[in-house]
């Protein structure tokens, strides 16, 4: 893949972080009221392994070549932004930094690395059959 295709792999990547530090300082009060009954752990979750997965993708060529090194990367990347994502939300009025929120970033880009892994495991098994 030429240098300049592979460089927008890392698109994704970049709005899905984007998007992550807006809605991070969205102070509370204009937040969806549905997101204040613990919907929001399920969105956490979901934002968090669509991070994971962009990150993935941007990775794409390493992965393949070293699978656990990029799965460790990323979850390394997702855990880093999730931590100084709470750390933020304390100073963004109305937000508060809350530990099950950073339990259910850790579990939705865990979970996503897992199933990426488990893929990658399978498409070798059948590429060697």
């Amino acid at each position: 893949m030429p240098v300049s295709l592979s460089r927008l792999r890392w698109l994704p990547a970049l709005l899905v972080t984007g998007a992550l530090c807006t809605a991070a300082s969205m102070p509370g009060s204009s937040l969806p009221q549905f997101l204040h009954n613990g919907f929001d752990k399920i969105t956490h979750g979901l934002v968090y392994g669509s991070l994971a997965a962009s990150y993935l993708y941007g990775f794409d060529a390493l992965g393949r070549k070293f699978p656990y090194h990029i799965a460790s990367a990323t979850a390394l990347i997702c855990l880093a932004y999730a931590l100084s994502e709470e750390w933020y939300q304390q100073f963004v009025p109305g937000r508060v930094s809350d530990s099950f929120d950073l339990r259910a970033d850790i579990i939705g880009s865990l979970t996503v690395i897992s199933l990426w892994l488990v893929i990658g495991l399978i498409r070798k098994k059948n590429s060697h059959a």
